[in-house]
């Protein structure tokens, strides 16, 4: 049995965020600011449980690029967006 969690990476134009399980997690311009990347997700991956290798990563479409852009921020969960994205 499988107990890792969902995790998706969404990027905006301008902003990213993580959510797991379709909950919101962080967000900002740059996740892993002044920190590497690789390693940012990696502690990540050991705190909330996904398979780093797993991790979906997905650009907005325009209608919630700028969305967000205008929001100045994402939603609490997944189901917030206008459009809809993958959620298992």
């Amino acid at each position: 049995m499988d107990n890792k969690n969902k995790a998706y990476l969404l990027q905006s134009d301008n902003m990213e965020c993580l959510y797991i399980n379709g909950n919101l997690i962080c967000e900002g311009y740059t996740l892993n600011e002044k920190q590497d990347r690789i390693l940012f997700f990696a502690k990540l991956a050991k705190q909330y449980s996904f398979d780093l290798i797993d991790l979906v990563i997905e650009k907005l479409n325009d209608v919630d690029n700028e969305w967000i852009e205008d929001m100045g921020n994402f939603p609490e969960t997944m189901d917030g967006f206008i459009c809809r994205y993958e959620v298992d």
